[in-house]
C-alpha cells in the first residue's frame, strides 16, 4: 500500500487547505467513499492530508487501529450506506445543521445525492477521485466547539 501511495497519491488542488480551514472554521469535513479504509488510514499516518474528523470508507482492507485515524470511521460496503453514514456523522454536531455541501465525482452518487436532495443540500458533481461532504452549523455556531473532536495537526512530509 504505502508503496503505491508514495508512487501515485494526488489529491485535488487545494484540498489539504479546504481541510485545515474547515478545522479552523469549525465545520466537519468528512471523507465518505467506496475507496478502502486502509489507504486513507497510510495517507493520514504519511502526513499527506490533515486528519478529517469522519471517514465512511469500504473496511475491506484496513490496519489495526492508530493515533493518526479520524475519530469517527463508519463502513461503507455498499453506495447506499453514504446516505446513512452521512445522516450518522450529522448526530456529532449538538447543534442542528442548516446546511449540507455534496460534492460528489462519479456516476455512484446517485444515492447520496437522491438523499443530500431531500435534505436540501446544496449538490455539485465534480470529476476526481474522492467524494467528499461538507456538513456546516448554522452560522452562528460556528465558533462552538460541538464539532471539534480531537483532530490531529497534519505532520510535514519527512525531508
Amino acid at each position: 500500500m504505502d508503496a503505491y501511495i508514495d508512487h501515485s497519491f494526488a489529491t485535488y488542488n487545494g484540498e489539504p487547505d479546504l481541510i485545515d480551514w474547515c478545522f479552523q472554521k469549525n465545520i466537519l469535513f468528512m471523507i465518505n467513499t467506496t475507496g478502502f479504509l486502509g489507504y486513507f488510514q497510510r495517507v493520514f499516518a504519511k502526513g499527506l492530508l490533515p486528519v478529517v474528523p469522519a471517514i465512511s470508507a469500504n473496511p475491506m482492507i484496513k490496519y489495526p487501529a492508530s493515533e493518526t485515524d479520524p475519530p469517527y470511521i463508519y463502513d461503507l460496503q455498499e453506495i447506499e450506506n453514504k446516505s446513512k453514514n452521512t445522516s450518522s456523522a450529522l448526530q456529532l454536531s449538538d447543534e442542528p445543521i442548516s446546511s449540507i455541501i455534496l460534492i460528489g465525482d462519479s456516476g455512484g452518487e446517485g444515492p447520496h445525492f437522491h438523499w443530500g436532495a431531500k435534505q436540501g443540500a446544496f449538490l455539485n458533481r465534480e470529476h476526481g477521485q474522492i467524494f467528499f461532504n461538507l456538513l456546516l452549523p448554522k452560522e452562528e455556531d460556528r465558533n462552538s466547539t460541538s464539532f471539534r473532536t480531537p483532530v490531529r495537526q497534519r505532520r510535514d512530509k519527512e525531508p
